[in-house]
């Protein structure tokens, strides 16, 4: 048996290692631009619409970049439609 003690492993809670998490992201976002840190997954988000709309690659740039937008702007107007269904009803006030 050699001299040196044994490490005990250490666990790490959620709660540190959410805390830990947020400190490393905050020191991130001092040291690059929030658009640089995006940028990759902006240009990914772009990509997956454009093959939507022209999964075949037949299409013109233009034709591709115009049916992609008009795919992205469906999907927000849905997500918008789901989100008003899923909210509670006003209540309807009495006139006096």
């Amino acid at each position: 048996m050699s001299g040196k003690p044994k490490r005990q492993k250490r666990t790490l809670d959620p709660e540190r290692a959410a805390l830990m998490g947020r400190i490393g992201g905050h020191q991130r976002a001092a040291n690059h631009g929030h658009s640089e840190l995006s940028q990759v997954a902006r240009q990914c988000w772009e990509d997956s619409w454009m093959r939507r709309a022209d999964p075949d690659g037949v299409l013109s740039v233009a034709e591709r970049a115009r049916r992609a937008e008009a795919l992205q702007k469906a999907h927000m107007a849905k997500m918008t439609l789901a989100r008003w269904a899923n909210r509670p009803a006003k209540p309807v006030k009495k006139a006096s």
